[in-house]
């Protein structure tokens, strides 16, 4: 897996933190997996720079908490991911619950993230915080390693994520034709029995996927999706923790496939910092040039 161990150690001979090293970071409202996600590294980073302990302690105020808990965890946080410290969170800590750090840096987002300093710079110094202070736990681990080998493993895979639901609020919606019809081509042009994994919030857009690429070479996670435009971290059906482990699951799939088609999203951004090499084309309907099509570095 390209995520590995990076917990912080406590080293013999070092004292134990006093409370005033600890930094507690918390989700910065009810956004998506990969905005908090992000949320979380840009202020471990900066921890990490300035002495301090970070805690991730993701609430009530995350749309994948659930009141049961999930997994043994009460902190949504622990419902996927290991503690990123050997402190934890105490009721009465203060939590930061801004994306960007103290020092307002933060992990870019919007339509002109993939830049060249993106895929040759940010990419890899991002990859190296995930790989430093993130670790899955074990039951995500096992169902993405079950499903990359039966159904990718030793084949050629096309990675597509289709973004659906709120996307037109974020960035101007790019045709899902037109990713399907390029995937289709460069499909053709390998000359080996090629299929697609395909990432979607929306099931109209896996069942057009289907269509247009072929059903029995289309793969696909087996997600909760919306059937009505709402975006499912807000409408979860009753499966909020699942929702969240399943767009991670997914994002990590794509991550391992040999191709990867896109639109701006943080979803893609994270598949793209999960695999600083894994070779993509980004796709933007600009408002005067119409589509643009641009492969990374």
């Amino acid at each position: 897996m390209l995520l590995v161990s990076g917990v912080l150690p406590i080293r013999p001979g070092v004292n134990v933190a006093q409370p005033s090293d600890k930094f507690v970071i918390g989700a910065h409202g009810k956004n998506g997996m990969f905005s908090i996600l992000f949320c979380a590294l840009n202020n471990i980073a900066w921890a990490k720079k300035n002495g301090k302990i970070p805690v991730v302690y993701w609430a009530e105020d995350t749309p994948y908490f659930q009141k049961e808990g999930y997994h043994g965890q009460s902190n949504v946080w622990e419902y996927y991911f290991e503690p990123v410290s050997h402190l934890s969170y105490e009721p009465g800590d203060e939590v930061r619950h801004e994306y960007s750090a103290p020092d307002k840096a933060e992990i870019p987002h919007g339509e002109r993230v993939y830049d060249h300093f993106f895929h040759t710079t940010l990419r890899n110094e991002w990859h190296e915080v995930l790989r430093d202070n993130v670790r899955l736990k074990p039951h995500i681990t096992a169902k993405v390693e079950d499903f990359y080998q039966t159904l990718i493993r030793g084949r050629i895979v096309i990675g597509i994520h289709l973004r659906g639901t709120d996307k037109h609020s974020e960035a101007r919606v790019v045709s899902p034709e037109a990713i399907l019809k390029r995937a289709k081509q460069l499909a053709k042009s390998m000359g080996v029995p090629t299929y697609f994994f395909v990432a979607t919030d929306e099931e109209r857009l896996l069942t057009l996927a289907k269509k247009r690429l072929g059903a029995d070479k289309v793969l696909a996670y087996n997600s909760v999706r919306s059937r009505n435009g709402s975006p499912v971290h807000y409408n979860p059906q009753g499966h909020a923790a699942e929702v969240g482990e399943q767009v991670l699951i997914e994002a990590l799939l794509l991550s391992r496939c040999d191709y990867f088609f896109h639109t701006t999203s943080n979803v893609a951004t994270g598949v793209l910092f999960f695999n600083p090499q894994l070779k993509s084309t980004l796709f933007v309907q600009d408002v005067s040039r119409g589509l643009l099509v641009t492969t990374n570095p």
